[in-house]
């Protein structure tokens, strides 16, 4: 596979797609510090039209209690999408 040369993130949502691209797979697991990462991923899908695979994740505190949320998988039929979505995202910041 063709390693990607795509400029730095500018934003959260730039973070996010970064990784889906090139990681294939997102989940609050890797943004533990973004409060709004579900936020993001709704604007990807909702605002941008990027459609994006989820699969239901739960774990265990310490003490039992079971937490759930969804690992967000890019399908590959995607990821020349979510690069367009990338780039005009980033060109227009600056």
């Amino acid at each position: 596979m063709k390693k990607l040369n795509l400029p730095k993130p500018k934003s959260h949502t730039e973070e996010i797609l970064k990784r889906l691209i090139e990681k294939g797979e997102a989940s609050i697991e890797q943004f533990y510090y973004l409060c709004g990462f579900r936020t993001r991923i709704s604007e990807l899908v909702l605002k941008h039209g990027l459609y994006l695979q989820r699969i239901p994740k739960e774990i265990r505190s310490q003490y039992g209690n079971v937490s759930r949320y969804y690992i967000h998988i890019l399908p590959e039929n995607q990821k020349e999408k979510a690069i367009e979505i990338y780039i005009n995202l980033n060109n227009q910041k600056k």
